[in-house]
């Protein structure tokens, strides 16, 4: 992977766009800013992938595309810790205090690690017969690999490293991020505990958001590498670990166990007032709604129409976010509070969901609530005005005709009985309950046009047609 052409090609492609970020965001562009950053993303999301944290995954049964597929599906229910831990440090400035000799070319993250081990090396300087940090030496101005074999790696931050049990150090696809293998210690705590010591020790911001056991890592070149120990790394094992932690994963408890939130100035009493407090004014007495409808009943079919189910360990960050884009921070008013208030939180953390709303509420957005979203409200009875605005709750849909009322609750209860038979089964399992009826209606179509059998003769080129059944 390390020495893949493409992953390189896509790497520099990916420092050139933040570069031009950097640029925009000085100018204050912040269009162009969000623009570069989704093609970032993209960018990203083709790179190949390591997962530090597991050393197998049970292989199990799902159905991605309606057909069932048995694989190592990427699910912390199913994964086995091995007792590692990664931990993420992101957008790195320009250190503070450059160590002496440093080069002005090297990247901001390189640099902030090297300035981290020459303190520790100056502090420590009588326990460790190597030399502090040569920076106009190898290892930190070239490639930390040199042309040696990757096992074979300069030492300047090796003292470092091994005091911390720390197995791998890399400069991120961005240039401006620091990743850290490390050997997790069960009497620090989990997973969370870990990552939250090794940043204390770094003297660096942690990205909380990157705590569950099967989070991936995107991969990255040969001269990225600035410290690594192959063999610990592929092939570390801590059963102790395993057995402290690798029930609670897999139950989804990846909450830090030693760290709790600390409460807000005024103790307990002003926690209380805060967690009554709502940003829809009034009290929290009863769940908010969205003309009537629950925002928590809009989210969990919003996340069911998208994805078939609500999500699973390893996959709600993610979620969560597209859940923040596409759908709430428009019936929210793009308030980050609002957001918060009204969708639940999935065993998300309040500090990761805010870190999520926050970033899909700033994502690029439409001039008025997308169509797929109006018409997502219009399947669970919110109607659009043409500005856009709901215009309340449908409780009737009478026809420009004036007919009777659609009574859309009473005809799912009589068509109940369908949704679990074998013919309707495999197309309403995978809908939420207000789309099952819609579901039938369109399965239905197709069922009339293959069990006919009738067949029509284009009048205009003679060509054979299908018969086509309209809804």
């Amino acid at each position: 992977m390390i020495d893949n052409p493409f992953v390189e090609e896509t790497i520099n492609k990916i420092r050139r766009i933040q570069k031009q970020m950097d640029e925009a965001e000085a100018r204050g562009d912040k269009k162009t800013v969000q623009k570069l950053h989704d093609e970032k993303s993209d960018l990203k999301k083709s790179l190949p992938a390591w997962l530090f944290c597991v050393s197998h995954i049970e292989k199990t049964e799902r159905k991605p595309f309606g057909k069932p597929m048995v694989a190592a599906w990427r699910k912390a229910e199913h994964a086995k810790l091995n007792g590692l831990c990664f931990l993420d440090i992101d957008n790195i400035g320009a250190p503070l205090n450059p160590p002496k000799g440093g080069k002005p070319e090297l990247d901001v993250a390189r640099q902030a690690f090297a300035d981290v081990v020459t303190r520790w090396n100056e502090a420590h300087s009588s326990d460790s017969s190597e030399s502090p940090l040569p920076l106009g030496g190898q290892g930190v101005g070239s490639s930390p690999l040199g042309g040696q074999g990757v096992g074979s790696v300069p030492s300047w931050c090796g003292p470092f490293c091994r005091a911390h049990g720390i197995l791998l150090v890399h400069v991120t696809p961005s240039g401006k991020g620091l990743r850290f293998v490390f050997k997790a210690d069960p009497g620090r705590g989990n997973l969370a505990d870990n990552q939250a010591w090794l940043a204390s020790v770094l003297g660096m911001q942690m990205d909380a958001v990157c705590k569950d056991s099967v989070r991936i890592s995107f991969g990255c070149t040969r001269r990225d590498i600035i410290y690594i120990e192959l063999e610990n790394l592929l092939n570390y094992e801590n059963e102790e670990f395993e057995k402290q932690f690798g029930e609670a994963y897999r139950k989804g408890n990846s909450q830090p166990l030693a760290h709790p939130q600390p409460l807000p100035k005024g103790g307990e009493q002003e926690a209380e007032s805060e967690q009554k407090a709502s940003p829809f004014g009034g009290g929290l007495e009863g769940a908010p709604s969205y003309r009537g409808v629950p925002y928590s009943v809009i989210a969990d079919a919003w996340l069911c129409s998208t994805l078939g189910h609500l999500p699973a360990v390893g996959e709600r960050n993610a979620a969560y976010y597209a859940l923040v884009q596409g759908c709430m921070r428009y019936i929210c008013d793009f308030n980050e509070d609002m957001v918060l208030a009204a969708t639940p939180d999935y065993g998300l953390s309040e500090q990761e969901r805010r870190t999520c709303a926050r970033s899909a509420i700033g994502s690029r957005r439409y001039a008025a609530m997308p169509r797929k979203l109006v018409e997502f409200l219009e399947g669970m009875g919110i109607t659009q005005n043409a500005s856009g605005e709901a215009s309340g709750i449908r409780r009737s849909n009478e026809n420009a005709s004036g007919l009777a009322d659609w009574d859309f609750e009473g005809w799912t209860k009589r068509f109940a009985p369908w949704f679990e038979s074998p013919v309707w089964a495999p197309v309403c399992s995978v809908l939420p309950r207000y789309s099952r009826l819609n579901g039938i209606l369109a399965a239905g179509s197709m069922f009339g046009t293959l069990l006919s059998g009738c067949r029509l003769l284009n009048w205009y080129d003679g060509s054979d047609l299908a018969l086509t059944y309209m809804t």
